[in-house]
């Protein structure tokens, strides 16, 4: 697949493969030290309405939770199926799957607006996101991120903002990944209620 004008053609840590069977089976490190694999994509539905009719607070919906949702309207219900047909895909693979919708008060910890790595997957194979509207998880290189306290880092000056859109799925390097530089993301900080889908293996 072409590489995506949003993704540097230099930084070749990021992947980009172009089914979800090839982010599912991406190995991380190598030559390149890829620490995440990325499934550009556009997918159709009215995720920004989903979001609304879903997000009055924080709250998290499981594959069971979404498939008894009924007589939506066509482009709500178009983005329902687009989710549940992820999450059959992932759970499929064994993976444990969780639809997160958040509000700017469901932002309850302030870390996550910091630059961070993930360490909540099992070891070796990261874990897979996804944000399904906007604004959608910002990240940045490892060669401009500072350290600054356990799984937190504070980018440089020089550091450009990386940022994939709406609908692209993602395969991303944790903190446990041993000898392998992390993915470093953050929340963006919004208005706007987003439906984020993450994946982990069961442990």
């Amino acid at each position: 697949m072409e590489r995506p004008d949003y993704i540097p053609a230099d930084y070749k840590r990021i992947k980009v493969v172009s089914s979800l069977s090839e982010l599912f089976n991406t190995s991380f490190g190598g030559r390149d030290e890829v620490n995440a694999a990325l499934l550009p994509r556009q997918i159709t539905g009215d995720f920004n309405a989903l979001a609304q009719r879903l997000g009055k607070k924080y709250s998290a919906y499981s594959l069971e939770d979404l498939e008894k949702m009924k007589n939506l309207p066509d482009a709500e219900n178009q983005a329902v199926q687009a989710i549940c047909n992820d999450m059959r895909e992932l759970q499929s693979q064994g993976m444990m799957t969780i639809l997160n919708v958040v509000n700017r008060e469901g932002y309850r910890m302030k870390e996550i607006h910091d630059f961070h790595a993930d360490r909540e997957a099992r070891r070796e194979f990261g874990r897979i996101c996804c944000g399904y509207n906007d604004p959608v998880t910002e990240a940045v290189r490892n060669e401009d991120a500072i350290l600054v306290d356990d799984i937190f880092y504070q980018m440089s000056e020089r550091a450009e903002i990386l940022q994939f859109r709406s609908g692209d799925i993602w395969k991303h390097c944790t903190a446990n990944d041993c000898g392998i530089p992390p993915y470093i993301h953050r929340a963006p900080a919004s208005d706007r209620t987003r439906l984020f889908l993450v994946a982990d293996f069961r442990s």
